[in-house]
């Protein structure tokens, strides 16, 4: 390790929280190099960390959580819906694709193209922001429905009635 490298570790292990570095040091050895470790534990030894209290600040913190992309919840598009939030979004998306289909028929020259584009934005808004939340908080994989409903898209009416009945998982 160059002097450059050395001095950037060094500067991103001290803005650390102690028991980030405790943990990275000890329990997460392998996901690093041996000289970053050295540098870690000198971090730990700067704030008054003796080696023998390394394992005891391991032990007094929690897991790190998984490594999972975090979820974002968004207005239009959520991460998850109950239910409820699931029926009320359901009913006010497929009166607002009536309304507007309804609407697009009164002015002909936007007919063709323009419901092609409600079409296809309907069914993205769909499975994007109706189906896949809802299929995550009922405890199924989003993918597999996913995959499902482009390979049999006509089932898509009946995996939106059944995902309404079933029970929220946590």
């Amino acid at each position: 390790m160059n002097t450059k490298e050395e001095a950037s570790f060094r500067a991103v292990y001290a803005q650390w929280p102690t028991e980030r570095l405790a943990r990275a040091s000890t329990l997460e050895r392998q996901d690093y190099r041996p000289e970053a470790i050295t540098l870690m534990i000198e971090e730990l030894k700067k704030r008054g960390v003796a080696e023998e209290g390394i394992a005891k600040v391991v032990a007094s913190t929690p897991p790190p959580l998984s490594r999972r992309l975090p979820e974002r919840d968004t207005l239009f598009f959520p991460a998850r819906l109950d239910r409820r939030r699931y029926i009320t979004r359901a009913l006010v998306f497929f009166a607002t694709i009536v309304i507007a289909a309804v609407g697009l028929e009164t002015i002909p020259a936007l007919q063709p193209g323009s419901f092609v584009l409600l079409l296809v934005a309907s069914i993205a808004y769909g499975v994007l922001g109706l189906l896949l939340p809802r299929s995550k908080d009922a405890g199924f994989s989003p993918g597999i429905l996913g995959f499902l409903f482009c390979l049999f898209p006509i089932t898509g009416f009946g995996a939106f009635v059944v995902l309404f009945f079933l029970p929220s998982k946590r």
